[in-house]
C-alpha cells in the first residue's frame, strides 16, 4: 500500500513539474524523435542501419503493372500492423494516396507475403509456406492515380510494427519513392506473346516457356495468335519458391483459403496475363527441396492455363464467331450426352477447353476410372478422337497435330488406362435457405447454364462494353451483394456499400455510386419464378419495377459478359443464393421465388372478378379484386385482410376466418410458411356470416298506450300527414282484434260446411 501511494504521488508531482514546460511549448522528454528523412534509391533500395537490431525496411516501390505499394522488410514483422493504413501513409505531392485496408478475414487486395504468415499457416491451404526465407513483403493496394511528376513520400509509424521478438521498427519518412516495373526480364515468342518474370526466375526458363507457347499457337492461319498479340497477351513466370498470388495481375482478391496453384489463366479482365510456375515449366521432379518440385509431373499446366487465354482472348474476342460457336457446340454435345462424367473438364466450358488442350498435346495425367472428380482414363489425342470425335474435330482446327512440345515435355504422360463411359452430370445439391436475414446476409446472384454456373460480379469485364460495371464470372468465393426485401420487391446493394443495382434506362444497369433511395422503383427488382422448370425451383427472372424489363446477359454465358435489360421472355434465369446460410446449412441455400394468387372470397361464394397482377407493394386495381404477386418463400407472411398489399378486403356482414389453400378446407395458421419446392400457389379468404342480435321491443314505441304522448288520447289523435294528403283520417285505434275475429269466423264456417258434406256422403253409402 505504501509503495502504491508513493507511485501515485510521484506521478502527480511529475505532472505538476511538467505543466509549466507544456504551457511554454516545450516537448516532453519521453516523446519519440523521428530521424531525418531517408532517401529511397532509384531502384527502390533503402539503406539499412547495421547498428539497429529492430526490423528495417530494405526496399520501397510502387509498381507499374497494378495499383500496389510494395514495402520489403528484412524479417517477418506483425503481418497486420505492417499493412495497416494506420501505420503507413503514402503522399503524392500534397495529396494523400488512399490505401486499402486488409479485412480481418476473407478475400483481400492487401496482404503480407511471408512464409511465416500466421493467418495463412492457420488454413489448410497454407499457400505461403513455400515462399523463400528472404521474402517479407507488405503489399498494400491503393486507389486513385499517382502523378510521378510530384514527389512520392512514405511515412511509417514503425513503433507499431514489431518483429517476433517484440522489437520495434523506427518511425521514419522515406522520400523519392520510385514507380517501377515488377517484371525485370522478358522474351517475345515467334507468335508475338511476351513471356516475363522478375529477377528470381532463371532466364533459360523464360526461353523454354516461350517455346511451349509457340507450339500451342503454331497454327497461325486460324488468326488466334495474332488476335492474342493484338490484345497484348503475356505469360508471367514466377519462381519455384514463389506463389501465383505474387503476380500483380493475379494478386487482387487473394483468398487465404485458396490452395497453392501452379498457374492461372489470362483473360481480358486481368490484362490478358496468364501465369505459370517455374517448377512446372522445368517439370522438376525428385529434387531434395520439395518446394522446387512440380505437383503435376505428368500434366503441363502452362498448356492448360495459357489455353484459357487462347479461348477467352484468342477466340472469344474475334468478330467472326465461327470458332466460338463450334467450340460451344462441342461442349454442349459433351454435356448433354454424358461425356467426361465426374471430371474437372465437364464442370464448365472454360475448364473443358483448357483440359482438352492438355489432352491434345498428350500432357494430361490420367486416372484408372471415372470416379476421380478431376481426371479420367482419357488423356491422349488418340483417345480423344475415339471417345469424343466432335471435340476432336474442333481442336484439330486450332492446334497442330504434327508438333511435339520441347523437352522435358516431349515425353508424354503415361497412358495405361482406357475407357468409354458416359453419365449425365449430377446437379449440385440445392436447398431452400432457412433463417434468412435480409439486409444482413451476403448473397450470390447466379445463373445455371450448360457452360457452368456464372455469378454477377461488381466490375467491368466486358471489353465490348467498358462502360458497364457489372458482368458475370464463374462462381467463386462468397456473395458480393446485400439484399433487402419488402412485399415481393428486392433491393440489391453492393456488400461494401459502393452502390445499388439500378436500371438507368430501358437497356442499361449500373450499381457504382448509386445511393439507396426507397422511393426509386428503378432500384427495385421482382424475382418472378420460372414455372417452366419445375425441377429447378430456385430460378426466376429479375424484373425491374420501374420499367418491367428483365435483367439479362448481353451475350452467351461466359466470363466477362455484361448485363443489359430486355423483354421478359428474353430474361436470364437467376438464382439468389444466401451464401451466409450456405455456410451455416452446409449446402447451397437459395431464396425460393413463388407466385401467390390471393382471392378475397372462397370459390363456393359468389363469382370472383378476374385476378389483377400486382407488382411489389402496388395493390390490385380494385379493393375486391383477386391479386397475383411474386414473393420470396422466406419473406412471405399471410396478410391481414384489411391490408392485402394495400387493399382492404373486409366485407360488411361477414367475419374473416383466415386463409386457406384453394381446394383445401383447412384454415392456415398465422405463422404458416410456404412449403419447399412450391413455385405457384393460390390462397383464398374464408368468411363466416357475422352474428346478428335480434332487436328488442322498445316500450316507448308508437301504438303502445302506455307510451302515448301525455294529454293526447290515442283514439282522438289526428294524423297531419294523412290530412295533408286528403286521405281519410286514421283513428289510431288498434284493429288487430277485429281482423282476428273475422278470420276465426271464416274458419269456423268452412269447418261446418266440410262436416255437412261428409255426412251427406255417408248417407248415400
Amino acid at each position: 500500500m505504501t509503495r502504491s501511494r508513493y507511485t501515485a504521488g510521484g506521478a502527480l508531482a511529475t505532472a505538476l513539474l511538467m505543466t509549466p514546460a507544456l504551457l511554454f511549448g516545450a516537448s516532453p522528454a519521453a516523446a519519440a524523435e523521428t530521424d531525418s528523412p531517408i532517401n529511397v534509391g532509384a531502384d527502390g533500395s533503402v539503406a539499412t542501419d547495421p547498428a539497429y537490431d529492430g526490423p528495417q525496411i530494405t526496399e520501397i516501390r510502387v509498381i507499374n503493372e497494378q495499383k500496389y505499394l510494395e514495402i520489403y522488410w528484412d524479417r517477418y514483422v506483425d503481418e497486420i500492423e505492417a499493412v495497416s493504413p494506420s501505420n503507413i501513409t503514402l503522399t503524392n505531392g500534397d495529396e494523400t494516396v488512399a490505401l486499402t485496408p486488409k479485412p480481418a478475414s476473407g478475400r483481400t487486395d492487401t496482404i503480407f507475403f511471408d512464409q511465416n504468415n500466421k493467418q495463412m499457416a492457420a488454413t489448410d491451404a497454407n499457400s505461403m509456406e513455400r515462399l523463400p526465407d528472404d521474402l517479407h513483403l507488405a503489399s498494400i493496394a491503393y486507389t486513385g492515380t499517382i502523378d510521378m511528376s510530384k514527389p512520392l513520400t512514405l511515412t511509417v509509424t514503425g513503433s507499431a510494427i514489431v518483429d517476433e521478438q517484440g522489437r520495434q521498427a523506427k518511425d521514419a519518412v522515406y522520400t523519392d519513392v520510385p514507380k517501377l516495373d515488377y517484371y525485370t526480364q522478358s522474351v517475345t515468342t515467334e507468335t508475338g506473346i511476351v513471356v516475363k518474370a522478375n529477377a528470381r526466375v532463371a532466364p533459360e526458363t523464360l526461353t523454354l516457356a516461350a517455346e511451349q507457347v509457340d507450339v500451342e499457337l503454331a497454327k497461325t492461319e486460324t488468326g488466334i495468335a495474332q488476335q492474342m498479340a493484338d490484345f497484348g497477351c503475356s505469360l508471367a513466370v514466377y519462381a519455384s519458391r514463389e506463389n501465383a498470388y505474387l503476380i500483380p495481375e493475379h494478386r487482387g482478391g487473394y483468398d487465404p483459403e485458396m490452395y497453392d496453384v501452379e498457374g492461372y489463366g489470362g483473360s481480358t479482365y486481368n490484362n490478358c496475363v496468364s501465369s505459370i510456375s517455374e517448377r512446372n515449366v522445368l517439370r522438376t521432379r525428385g529434387n531434395a527441396d520439395p518446394f522446387l518440385n512440380t505437383s503435376y509431373p505428368n500434366e503441363n499446366i502452362l498448356i492448360h492455363e495459357f489455353g484459357h487465354a487462347v479461348r477467352l482472348v484468342g477466340i472469344e474476342t474475334m468478330d467472326d464467331t465461327t470458332l466460338s460457336d463450334e467450340f460451344y457446340a462441342a461442349y454442349e454435345n459433351a454435356y448433354l450426352t454424358g461425356l467426361w462424367p465426374n471430371t474437372y473438364a465437364i464442370g464448365n466450358s472454360d475448364e473443358f477447353f483448357a483440359t482438352l488442350s492438355a489432352i491434345w498435346f498428350n500432357v494430361m495425367a490420367e486416372k484408372p476410372d471415372w470416379s476421380d472428380g478431376v481426371r479420367s482414363p482419357i488423356n491422349t489425342r488418340a483417345e480423344l478422337k475415339e471417345y469424343d470425335p466432335t471435340s476432336y474435330a474442333f481442336f484439330e482446327k486450332i492446334y497442330p497435330a504434327d508438333l511435339t512440345l520441347p523437352a522435358p515435355w516431349d515425353e508424354p504422360a503415361p497412358d495405361e488406362y482406357h475407357g468409354d463411359y458416359t453419365e449425365l452430370p449430377e446437379q449440385e445439391p440445392r436447398v431452400s435457405a432457412t433463417d434468412v436475414e435480409f439486409g444482413r446476409d451476403l448473397f450470390r446472384i447466379s445463373t445455371q447454364t450448360v457452360s457452368g454456373d456464372f455469378q454477377i460480379d461488381r466490375f467491368a469485364g466486358d471489353a465490348n462494353h467498358p462502360d458497364r460495371d457489372v458482368c458475370v464470372w464463374f462462381t467463386w468465393g462468397d456473395g458480393v451483394w446485400s439484399i433487402d426485401y419488402d412485399n415481393g420487391l428486392y433491393t440489391i446493394s453492393a456488400s461494401d456499400g459502393s452502390g445499388v443495382l439500378s436500371a438507368i434506362s430501358d437497356t442499361e444497369v449500373r450499381y457504382a455510386g448509386i445511393e439507396a433511395d426507397a422511393t426509386d422503383d428503378a432500384q427495385k427488382w421482382r424475382l418472378s419464378p420460372d414455372t417452366s422448370t419445375p425441377d429447378a425451383p430456385f430460378d426466376g427472372q429479375l424484373i425491374n419495377e420501374a420499367n418491367g424489363r428483365a435483367l439479362t446477359l448481353s451475350d452467351r454465358a461466359a466470363t466477362g459478359v455484361s448485363l443489359t435489360l430486355g423483354t421478359a421472355d428474353e430474361g436470364t434465369r437467376w438464382m439468389l443464393e444466401d451464401t451466409t446460410r450456405t455456410e451455416a446449412q452446409g449446402t447451397a441455400a437459395y431464396i425460393t421465388p413463388v407466385t401467390v394468387t390471393l382471392t378475397p372470397r372462397a370459390q363456393d361464394a359468389e363469382a370472383e372478378p378476374a385476378a389483377t397482377r400486382a407488382t411489389g407493394v402496388h395493390a390490385a386495381a380494385a379493393a375486391q379484386d383477386a391479386v397475383t404477386i411474386d414473393v420470396a418463400q422466406q419473406g412471405f407472411t399471410l396478410p391481414d385482410i384489411t391490408d392485402v398489399f394495400g387493399a382492404d378486403w373486409s366485407r360488411d356482414g361477414y367475419t374473416f376466418s383466415g386463409w386457406r389453400v384453394v381446394s383445401d378446407d383447412s384454415i392456415l395458421p398465422a405463422d404458416w410458411v410456404i412449403p419447399d419446392g412450391t413455385t405457384a400457389l393460390s390462397l383464398e379468404a374464408v368468411w363466416e356470416p357475422a352474428s346478428v342480435t335480434p332487436p328488442t321491443t322498445d316500450p316507448a314505441e308508437p301504438g303502445d298506450a302506455d307510451g302515448a304522448d301525455e294529454g293526447t288520447s290515442p283514439g282522438n289523435a289526428a294524423d297531419p300527414a294523412s290530412d295533408a294528403a286528403g286521405e281519410l283520417p286514421r283513428t289510431g285505434a288498434d284493429i288487430a282484434g277485429t281482423v282476428a275475429a273475422a278470420v276465426l269466423a271464416l274458419m269456423a264456417g268452412a269447418g261446418l260446411m266440410l262436416m255437412r258434406r261428409r255426412n251427406s256422403a255417408g248417407n248415400r253409402q
